[in-house]
């Protein structure tokens, strides 16, 4: 999402972070309330993702802000590389 906002929409790095996070919380939340109007909810284990995801959105928060995106953008590739390399590996082991 981050990538498509600011290529394709042009936002600035900082606008498209702030867009994505709000995208997220958006679906996060419509998730969230699916599962429990299903009964299928899993509150422990929710709340100590949540919790986790705070302290990484924290970390990236004052990484971003202390070193810009000339930290940013190479983790962004290594992230994608890494999940593109996981998709493959999927795709050829079964």
């Amino acid at each position: 999402m981050l990538l498509l906002l600011t290529g394709a929409a042009h936002l600035s790095l900082n606008d498209a972070a702030g867009t994505t996070k709000v995208i997220n919380l958006c679906s996060n939340i419509a998730a969230l309330t699916t599962y429990l109007l299903n009964g299928q909810g899993n509150i422990p284990l929710g709340l100590v993702a949540g919790l986790f995801g705070i302290a990484g959105c924290s970390l990236g928060v004052r990484c971003f802000s202390q070193r810009g995106s000339r930290i940013v953008k190479p983790l962004i590739a290594v992230v994608l590389g890494i999940c593109f390399v996981r998709v493959i590996w999927e795709m050829t082991t079964g």
